[in-house]
């Protein structure tokens, strides 16, 4: 787990279009804070602990307090089997293999990022879904344009830096960080492991995803973390560190709910944190 990551964002050409597609389209732009009356947010990943009884009873009962559900990916389907309904679903993956793993889901409000493919649109557009575009950090450039130039000029009342979504390389680190851009008081993640355990796998049962798909080789923390061990990716570990680091930085806004990597990294020293994954 001290193995030292140098993780950057591959600069895809078709990123610039995507986002130049995306302002093109008759689609409203997520308003900062228009979630700021609400109780809170559930953030829900596809991991295992999503659907543990444990895990539907607390997500059942911030639903009735009033908290919202969000969901990435096929958390809509899984959730929708057990009978909670979704408020919305966050996608920012730029390729067209997304379009497989979002459901389709009526009443639900999608936010979809500025970077995502066209036929990303298309689909949800075609069938009528709801829509809310946001910005999410991809490493968009051109030869005379860096991402936040390329916002400024396609989306010029919508282009703020810190109102991109950031930090991590999974769509539940852009989720959180929408939530705090639509001004939840409260963020509560749950089913987003960023990792599994020996006797466990990645993705709850119903989810369509081959088992560890995630890029490069599997880490072993040697259960350095919590005393049991946790296996992850190296795009994963980054991206349980940096919602560890948000979440000791202000502990009374997160939560979570299931077995999760970033949750036992909150409790490590930052000295530890900075040993897994140098912040520069």
């Amino acid at each position: 787990m001290t193995q030292t990551l140098n993780l950057v964002q591959p600069q895809s050409a078709f990123l610039p279009m995507n986002i130049e597609y995306a302002a093109s389209l008759p689609l409203p732009f997520a308003r900062k804070n228009m979630l700021q009356n609400e109780k809170g947010i559930v953030v829900c990943g596809t991991g295992p602990t999503l659907v543990t009884g444990q895990s539907l009873r607390e997500i059942r009962r911030l639903k009735r307090l009033g908290y919202k559900i969000m969901a990435v990916k096929q958390a809509i389907r899984v959730l929708t089997e057990h009978e909670i309904d979704v408020d919305f679903s966050v996608a920012m993956d730029p390729g067209e293999k997304q379009i497989a793993k979002t459901p389709l889901q009526y009443g639900v409000l999608y936010f979809v990022a500025s970077s995502c493919h066209p036929k990303m649109f298309e689909y949800l557009m075609k069938n009528k879904m709801q829509i809310n575009i946001f910005h999410s950090a991809c490493g968009a450039a051109t030869n005379d344009m860096c991402e936040m130039e390329i916002y400024e000029k396609h989306f010029p009342k919508d282009c703020e830096y810190e109102d991109v979504a950031k930090g991590g390389y999974t769509v539940v680190n852009r989720a959180v960080s929408l939530c705090e851009y639509l001004g939840a008081k409260k963020i509560v993640i749950a089913g987003a492991p960023f990792g599994w355990r020996e006797e466990s796998s990645y993705y709850a049962p119903s989810v369509t995803e081959p088992a560890g798909n995630a890029s490069g080789p599997t880490l072993d923390d040697q259960a350095k973390v919590d005393g049991r061990r946790w296996f992850t990716k190296a795009d994963l570990l980054p991206s349980a560190v940096s919602i560890a680091r948000k979440v000791k930085l202000n502990s009374s806004r997160y939560d979570f709910i299931g077995d999760s990597l970033a949750a036992s990294l909150c409790k490590k020293s930052d000295a530890f944190l900075e040993r897994v994954c140098p912040s520069k």
